[in-house]
């Protein structure tokens, strides 16, 4: 997985529904990329409805979100 930050968008690109699943838990992704050349129709249905419906965790997550805002703040302006 490769991830992207712009300032408040957090993308990822996922080439299966657990890897979604993931962006969405661990880093709060609110912007999916899915390659077209390498997924399927089926699969692309499958990994957004995964992704729509994983919650973010908090925890150690929310702590490292902390983070990554904090960087965004200091050099994103």
């Amino acid at each position: 997985q490769r991830q992207m930050c712009i300032r408040d968008r957090r993308s990822v690109d996922c080439f299966n529904s657990d890897g979604a699943k993931r962006a969405k838990a661990h880093y709060n992704a609110n912007v999916l990329a899915i390659p077209a050349e390498f997924v399927t129709l089926a699969e692309a249905i499958n990994i957004i409805r995964g992704w729509l419906g994983t919650e973010v965790l908090g925890g150690r997550y929310q702590e490292r979100m902390e983070i990554i805002e904090e960087i965004e703040k200091e050099n994103m302006k």
